[in-house]
Parts: C-alpha cells; structure tokens; sequence
C-alpha cells in the first residue's frame, strides 16, 4: 500500500489520531481499555512520525486523553490542530498526511463479539504502517507458559507495567525481526536477548 511505502521509506508524516474507538474502546466520557495501539503508536513516533490527538473530546475529557499519552509515554506534536497550519491556512480542519480513525472508511477494525461498539484493528494497522506481518499464531502457540512468563518480566523490567498475555502479544508483534529470530533461536531465557528486548523496548 502507498502509506505503508512511505512509511517504511521512513517520510516522516503527520498523522492524525482519534480516541475513542481508535486507541482505546469506547467507554465516552470515560477512558476504554487500551486494544494494542501503545506500541504501535511508539514505534511510530520512534520512526520520526509526528501523532497528533484529533478528537471530539473537550474540557475535562479532552485531558482525559492527553494524560492518557502521557501516561503511556507518547508524545504528541499537536493537539486537535497541525502546529504548522497555522502558517499557510486559516481552515480550522486538522492537517495531516493520514488519518486513523475508526469511523475512516477502509480502517480495519475489530467487531467484539458481545455486540459491543468495533474498534481500529491494532495489527493491522502495525502490518500497513511498519511492515509487520500479523502474528503467525503456530510460532506464537510455540512459546511456552515459562517463555511468556519470562517475556513479561522483560516487558516489565523496560516499561514498568504489568501487562496481560494480550498486551505482550501486543509488544511482541513490533519486535524488530532479528529481535524475534533471536527469540525463537536462543529462547526468552537467554540472557543477552533478554537484554536486547529490554534496550529495545526502552528506546520506543
């Protein structure tokens, strides 16, 4: 796909982010459960890629969200507008080169099978955006209960956050392709891949 070209020619863009539905599920005026854009989200930035937070929200649920980034260690270059617009255009309409929304039309989504309200499709968007094949769930079905129990003290130990078998699912998917060949090689028990997961998860 285009996008998916420039991205990993790494332009830098800027991208404009929804939230709820988006990077959380829709619990308005509360904040959702996260659904696996943390990563994906920092390894966009990592690559150089300015987020900015494009969101119906206001006033005290607009800050909901905003502490949600930071929280999450997420740094935003704008907030309901392109910083840079201001220079050539008066058009109050948010300025960027993409959009991920879940109301955008072709955005993959997740449809819950309680019937609740879909929400953007994490893996797939990491697959257009950075390349990343979706998980191969036999290699994952491979990694025993030790292994992940290993993995999540290593996630643990780089972002200092609890997270579920879900979430580190999550994590594993943007491990850089020699970091996962290392993985399946050596083991999660190794200690110097263990160091390298840890470096990389840091730096992101």
């Amino acid at each position: 796909m285009e996008w998916s070209k420039k991205i990993m020619a790494k332009e830098q863009l800027a991208i404009a982010v929804d939230f709820d539905g988006t990077v959380v599920t829709h619990e308005y005026p509360n904040v959702g459960r996260d659904i696996g854009a943390v990563p994906v989200l920092k390894e966009l930035v990592k690559q150089g890629h300015k987020l900015i937070l494009f969101t119906m929200r206001d006033g005290k649920e607009l800050n909901d969200a905003i502490n949600w980034y930071k929280e999450n260690d997420i740094p935003l270059y704008g907030i309901q507008y392109n910083p840079t617009q201001k220079n050539w255009t008066k058009s109050n309409k948010c300025y960027a080169n993409l959009y991920i929304d879940d109301a955008a039309l072709g955005c993959p989504l997740i449809y819950p099978e309680d019937g609740s309200r879909v929400y953007v499709d994490w893996d797939a968007v990491s697959m257009m955006l950075l390349g990343k094949e979706i998980e191969d769930n036999s290699d994952l079905d491979s990694i025993t209960d030790d292994e992940w129990n290993h993995f999540h003290d290593v996630v643990l130990t780089a972002v200092g956050k609890n997270l579920s078998r879900q979430k580190l699912k999550d994590y594993f998917r943007i491990l850089p392709d020699d970091l996962i060949d290392d993985i399946f090689h050596w083991g999660l028990s190794d200690t110097v891949v263990r160091e390298n997961i840890i470096e990389y998860l840091k730096s992101i």
